[in-house]
């Protein structure tokens, strides 16, 4: 399933940089490597999120390879410089977030791991007794249980 996804999302990128070709536009080369750069950073590179965050690290390593390449091939045409082969330190600097003055491209191969501990702890904490403090005004002053759906008694 993930093979067919990654060749769905491949093709995506292929798609958009075939429309996004600067040689189609009269107006030069900027706009459209601007467009290009901004669906990368805002966009792109976050679509496999869902497919990483309910699959094992295990399962997802050839899928995120193949993602990573495609987002460097996008990276590629809206730089105009081939970023594959670049210094490795400039591939740090692409890596970088970009509130540490990097580019923000974030690898999709080692984000993988974050993402499904990310999606485990979403999925995990619903189904958990927890206790907090209520916020509603007739609830009794402390702490209160409130109760997860995953009923252990049950099973």
């Amino acid at each position: 399933m993930l093979l067919t996804k990654s060749h769905t999302i491949l093709r995506d990128f292929d798609q958009i940089i075939a429309k996004l070709d600067p040689a189609l536009f009269p107006f030069g080369i900027l706009p459209t490597r601007q467009c290009l750069w901004v669906l990368l950073y805002r966009c792109l590179q976050h679509m496999p999120n869902y497919w990483l965050r309910h699959n094992s690290p295990a399962v997802t390593h050839d899928f995120a390879r193949a993602i990573d390449a495609g987002l460097l091939k996008v990276a590629t045409a809206a730089f105009g410089v081939d970023v594959t082969s670049m210094s490795e330190l400039a591939t740090l600097r692409l890596r970088l977030g970009a509130r540490l003055q990097g580019c923000g491209l974030r690898s999709v191969l080692e984000r993988r791991y974050f993402e499904y501990l990310g999606g485990l702890q979403q999925g995990v904490s619903a189904l958990l007794d927890s206790r907090g403090v209520s916020l509603q005004a007739d609830a009794p002053a402390g702490l209160v249980l409130t109760p997860g759906v995953l009923q252990l008694t049950s099973i």
